[in-house]
């Protein structure tokens, strides 16, 4: 099957390639998501079944070399999340890494397709995202040959757009909750967006090093193994009674870098609190005893896609 025989027909794509996870989603939902784990160690070509449905390895063979990335790299040596400490924060959304999360979260989304024409809307946080958005658009648009699972894969990228981390999100509201002071948290891997819109426009917005890693880290009892976390995020998502006195060492965290945010962005003035990301599981009860005021969760039990989503729906507005 191929989608898409030129760039002439395009499919909308919006992709959120996060240090800790990658949502690829279409302006009507998510098409793909894992984790934003890759490994290239011991990694060689693939010889496996190819096109096997519903499958969480995503191999892929680009420009000579070959990457297992999502879940199946934490069962191999090697494996470490894409986020990068050792350079400026602009250079991750422009490194290879991010590049084939981004092969892999289409090629998983269209498993059958051999070639995909895509128009990209993607994002960057709210203190990139503007300076270096040309130079995101650049690294993604073009034609990419490639092999997904042992299957040769082209994607054609024309047009990208480059949005700022939580600007869209309140496309993924009623209308009537957009009304009012409405402060939209988008907790990621790296960053924490918070964002404070007044009757639909944007009022204040920052950007703060303080995304759940960095959150986590601030709690001794948390692993620094990238799949140990992983396996704790979702156990405290799957149960809420789940380690208990790390659940609420994290609240602590959180609470005080809600002291500082309170500093930059008006919080106590929000009508309502909006909430999306990786890490926005672990606001809720917090902002809810904090500030008194209703809380939403995007896109329901996968906040983590609501960027993607909200991407696409910009995206499928804009033409």
């Amino acid at each position: 099957m191929t989608v898409a025989r030129s760039p002439y027909a395009p499919i909308i794509i919006g992709a959120d390639i996060g240090n800790a996870t990658t949502s690829v989603a279409r302006p009507d939902g998510t098409a793909a998501f894992f984790p934003s784990v890759i490994t290239t160690m011991g990694v060689r070509a693939y010889d496996g079944l190819r096109n096997v449905a519903g499958t969480t390895r995503h191999h892929i063979s680009y420009q000579g070399r070959h990457a297992v990335i999502g879940a199946d790299a934490f069962e191999m040596h090697g494996y470490d999340t894409i986020l990068n400490e050792a350079a400026e924060p602009h250079v991750r959304y422009l490194d290879e890494a991010s590049l084939l999360c981004f092969l892999a979260g289409v090629s998983a989304a269209f498993p059958d397709a051999e070639t995909v024409g895509v128009r990209l809307a993607t994002g960057a946080p709210l203190s990139l995202y503007e300076a270096w958005g040309a130079e995101i658009a650049k690294r993604y648009q073009g034609t990419h040959d490639y092999c997904y699972n042992g299957s040769p894969r082209r994607v054609i990228v024309g047009e990208v757009r480059v949005y700022g981390e939580g600007r869209e999100a309140l496309r993924l509201l009623p209308a009537a909750q957009r009304a009012g002071n409405v402060a939209v948290h988008d907790l990621g891997g790296k960053t924490w967006n918070v964002l404070l819109f007044k009757d639909g426009a944007l009022r204040a917005a920052r950007t703060f090093d303080m995304g759940s890693e960095r959150l986590l880290d601030e709690v001794p009892a948390v692993s620094k193994d990238a799949a140990a976390r992983w396996a704790l995020q979702a156990d405290l998502r799957r149960n809420p009674k789940a380690h208990p006195a790390i659940r609420a060492e994290l609240e602590r965290v959180i609470s005080a870098a809600l002291d500082q945010i309170e500093r930059k962005v008006a919080l106590p003035k929000a009508d309502r609190h909006a909430l999306l990301g990786g890490g926005a599981a672990h606001l809720p009860a917090v902002l809810r005893r904090r500030y008194g005021a209703p809380v939403v969760t995007l896109n329901g039990d996968a906040p983590e896609g609501a960027n993607a989503l909200a991407y696409a729906l910009a995206a499928s507005e804009a033409t």
